[in-house]
């Protein structure tokens, strides 16, 4: 039979592995997402200008700043798309310079890709998402049509069809931006935009968590007629919920540490009853009862220890081998399904398909994407040793209500 110090090392082993595990899978997922929204769309800072045509000295005021690494003037269109055969898809066109990867290098790489150029050449041409290009049933080479609106004022604005050659398709990885993003030349926006769009100069820096004072610095340069907003702004509501739901989920798996706590708490109050007579002959001696209890919270404390590395180790293990894991799973669920459809072969027509833990029907990613904070980890194996060490030290109070000669009286 297990002792009760082998199972609190187990309960604290299989808390620390459980929140590693779940922190590094969640953190892949979040990171993956927060780099793809700054990268492409919100930038680290964005400064917003009532000019519809890039000002370069605007741009050689922000360049110059300190911390600034790369500046993208570009204007956002909301319009509508559609391809020779397919209805009309809602599009954001995001009008940016010929030269992409030396404006913004980190966005070029960040869209990948797939087919055609990423530099976009000529008047007609445009740059499309890829799961956009699979709903227009377009490829490269292919021509869309897209909507823009002409008019003096709001009310005099008319729909306009405008033919676009696609010279490249992009898979940047998120979603939303396949489906619904598409890029073309600056000079293009006076054919498509409805002229009431604002010029905006996308910033990214060395370090994005200096936005703020940065920001200050942009906004003290460029006077009043600029709107700048950092990414926390800019994404407030998305990031906000990420965090909220990241901190939730640590406060769930972290009842582990709580439940295991009072466990050991118990084990350790028992363990305090079982060497009453040890501990009596102690105090008899002339032991002090606070050196007693640090024998207690020793013990607590390499409990910890002991099933936070453990724990630790096997987090990062499984964490860092994850799809490795995940495919053996889908071989074993594979095998079990096909020896289910030979035991009911010869009831039924239909046949069982195959297990695919991660299909491109269903899921937009081919493997878990896993990222290891590892202030989160230390701060998972503190908790761990910290909750053992205070049960423990909970635990020991017992061992000042023993006096000596009531505990030998009776022994």
């Amino acid at each position: 039979m297990l002792g009760p110090s082998v199972l609190a090392v187990a309960g604290i082993l299989i808390g620390v592995m459980a929140l590693v595990s779940v922190l590094g899978v969640m953190n892949g997922f979040q990171l993956g997402f927060i780099e793809d929204i700054i990268n492409i769309n919100s930038f680290h800072i964005r400064v917003l200008s009532d000019e519809m045509k890039i000002n370069e000295k605007t741009m050689d005021t922000i360049v110059k700043i300190k911390g600034v690494k790369s500046v993208l003037p570009f204007l956002d269109i909301q319009t509508l798309v559609k391809g020779e055969f397919s209805d009309y898809e809602a599009v954001n066109v995001r009008a940016v310079p010929g030269n992409v990867r030396k404006y913004d290098p980190v966005m070029a790489d960040q869209l990948n890709i797939i087919d055609g150029e990423l530099e976009i050449q000529g008047r007609n041409s445009i740059l499309l998402g890829q799961q956009l290009a699979a709903r227009l049933g377009v490829g490269v080479d292919g021509i869309i049509s897209l909507v823009s609106m002409e008019g003096s004022g709001f009310r005099t604005l008319t729909p306009n069809e405008r033919v676009l050659n696609v010279t490249g398709i992009f898979k940047s990885g998120y979603y939303n931006f396949d489906r619904s993003m598409a890029f073309t030349l600056i000079s293009n926006s006076d054919m498509l935009s409805s002229g009431k769009e604002k010029l905006i100069y996308g910033i990214k820096l060395v370090d994005q968590y200096r936005d703020r004072s940065i920001a200050a610095s942009i906004k003290e340069k460029l006077g009043e007629n600029y709107e700048v907003i950092s990414w926390r702004e800019f994404n407030s509501s998305f990031f906000g919920a990420l965090r909220t739901e990241k901190t939730a989920m640590m406060l769930i798996i972290g009842l582990i540490f709580i439940v295991v706590g009072v466990n050991i708490k118990h084990s350790l109050e028992r363990s305090v009853v079982e060497r009453k007579e040890e501990i009596g002959i102690l105090m008899s001696l002339g032991a002090p009862s606070s050196s007693i209890r640090a024998i207690f919270i020793i013990e607590g404390f390499i409990i910890g220890i002991s099933g936070g590395v453990a724990g630790l180790i096997s987090g990062l293990l499984i964490t860092s081998n994850i799809n490795y894991i995940f495919r053996i799973v889908e071989k074993i669920m594979g095998l079990i399904v096909v020896f289910i459809g030979f035991i009911i072969s010869p009831f039924t027509i239909n046949k069982l398909d195959a297990v695919s833990m991660y299909s491109s029907a269903n899921f937009y990613i081919t493997e878990v994407p896993v990222r290891i904070v590892y202030s989160e980890i230390l701060f998972v194996f503190l908790f761990a040793v910290l909750s053992s060490t205070w049960a423990a030290y909970s635990a020991s109070k017992m061992v000042s209500q023993y006096r000596p000669s009531e505990v030998l009286r009776y022994e």
